[in-house]
Parts: structure tokens; sequence; C-alpha cells
């Protein structure tokens, strides 16, 4: 079942609890979209882990498929933040010393609105969107989002940013495409990459080779271009990784990568990520734990 067709399911009941959020009738928090993610997963069966198992018959998959309430992805963002994640990145911004964040991607602003809220000053980039002022009255922004009218244009903001982190947090739609893949030229993970000159990045979704599984087809998920993440891998080292709460369709987690120094030897190019920035190698799942 795919992305498309999950987001069309149930589309009356989601619509009707979408209602309520927008009233404010089912949360208060600050942290609105965790609080309420949380409480849908407490009514889940205990059977809603086993969505994708190959075991699940296909009729159960789409009974668990109508629990989701997917209309928040639209009103939110599609991964969930937390407290721990929005202290992740605006501890950052303070250990870089640098100006701002630069969210590229930024869809209706609530990422970036839990950030500014913690006095960081946020830049928040998507490409505009031909609806953008037909539903601007109904559809909630929570932060001021630059719409872009090409990747041109983001290139030029982003390549004045050298002393900014680089956010991006489910940039990239492959089903926006009609062979539902999304180019390298479309981008825009790649463009973003491409332009960026600063020392930080912050990614927000699925990557390839977590060990978590992903969205197929292709190893990468959906959340950026398999270009960008060769890109990323090439020039930056991750350094820190977060586990995120997770739609059952999705694996997200948050992942900070600061760019690497680049040496040549012998003719050879090589990376040189200092022993305190490197990740721990030796790990194991919970079911193998028991083997090292």
């Amino acid at each position: 079942m795919s992305k498309r067709e999950l987001e069309v399911a149930g589309e009356s009941r989601r619509a009707s609890k979408a209602a309520r959020v927008a009233g404010g009738e089912d949360g208060e928090g600050e942290y609105l979209y965790h609080e309420l993610f949380e409480r849908m997963q407490a009514t889940f069966p205990e059977d809603m882990a086993g969505l994708l198992a190959p075991g699940t018959a296909e009729a159960r998959r789409e009974e668990l498929v109508e629990m989701l309430d997917l209309g928040w992805i639209e009103r939110f963002a599609w991964a969930v933040p937390t407290k721990a994640a929005i202290d992740v990145v605006t501890g950052l911004v303070g250990l870089a010393g640098a100006s701002r964040v630069v969210e590229i991607g930024a869809g209706n602003g609530y990422w970036a609105s839990l950030i500014a809220a913690r006095g960081v000053e946020v830049a928040a980039y998507d490409v505009a969107r031909e609806d953008d002022d037909d539903d601007e009255g109904e559809r909630k922004v929570w932060y001021k989002v630059q719409g872009v009218a090409s990747q041109d244009e983001m290139m030029v903001a982003l390549e004045a940013e050298d002393n900014a982190v680089l956010m991006l947090c489910y940039p990239d739609d492959g089903e926006d495409a009609d062979d539902g893949e999304i180019n390298a030229e479309s981008a825009m993970s790649v463009s973003a990459l491409q332009a960026f000159r600063g020392e930080y990045v912050v990614h927000v979704g699925e990557l390839m080779a977590d060990g978590r599984g992903v969205t197929r087809p292709g190893p990468w998920g959906r959340t950026t271009h398999p270009e960008f993440q060769i890109m990323l891998a090439e020039h930056f080292h991750q350094v820190l990784a977060l586990e995120l709460p997770s739609w059952p369709t999705s694996n997200d987690v948050l992942s900070v990568w600061k760019r690497s120094a680049e040496v040549e030897l012998d003719d050879a190019e090589f990376v040189y990520v200092p022993a305190e920035e490197r990740l721990p190698s030796t790990r194991a799942a919970p079911a193998f734990a028991h083997l090292l």
C-alpha cells in the first residue's frame, strides 16, 4: 500500500478529527502533535506493530490503516517533533555558534515554530504551492514559510548561509512525479546541499542503511533523494541520531551531520573524522545483543 493510498484511507474520519484539533479540543501542550500522537498510539491494538508484517492479512491491514488519523500529517508535519528533538536542534545552534536554522521543505512551519519558540532564529523555505492563495484561510500555518518559485532561487538564498544550520524534514516526495520517483534535478534536498556552505546538517526522516527498514523501492526511504544521501555521506559524518515517534509506515530519526575535513595522501582522497566525533560501530539489535 503506497503513501498516497494511506493518506486517502479513512478520509471522513480524519477530517472530523482534524476539525477537533483545529478547535484545540484534543490537546493544549506546547508539543501538541506529540501529545496527540501518543494519545492515538495508546488506543492502538497490539497487532498495530505488525501492520507491515508479511503475515498480516490484507483485510486486517486495511482495518489498521483506518485507525490512523493521517490528517495530522497535513496539519502538522510528517515527522513528529519531541522536546528532545527540539533540544538537539537548538543546542546544536549554540554549540556551533550558528546564526540561525535554515529549514528547507518546511511545509506549514510546525517544526520551525517550535525551534523559534526557543529564541532561535529560523528561516523556513519551501516551494511555493499553486493553491497557497486559495487555501491560505483554511490551511493551518504555524510559522512564516517563504515560498520559492524555483530551485535556483532557493540555492541563491542558501549560498549566503555559511554560518547557519541546515535542516531538512521530509523535503522530497517521490510520489509527486508521474513515475513514482522524483529526479535529482527537481529534488529540494539535492539543490540545498549543493548550495549549502555551512558546517552542520540536521536530517529528519528516513535514511539508507539505518537498520530500521524503509519504504520501497530502493533502500533510501522517502525523505530525501538518493543523490542527496550520497552527497551527505561523502562530505559529512554523522555525530548524533535520535529516534522519533513514527507512524507505522515510517521509521523516523533525527540525525546530525558535521562537515568532514577532506585531505589528500599519495594522490588518494580521504576524510578525517576525530575520534570524539565517531559514532560507535559495535551495536546489535535486541534479538542479537546476546551475541556480543
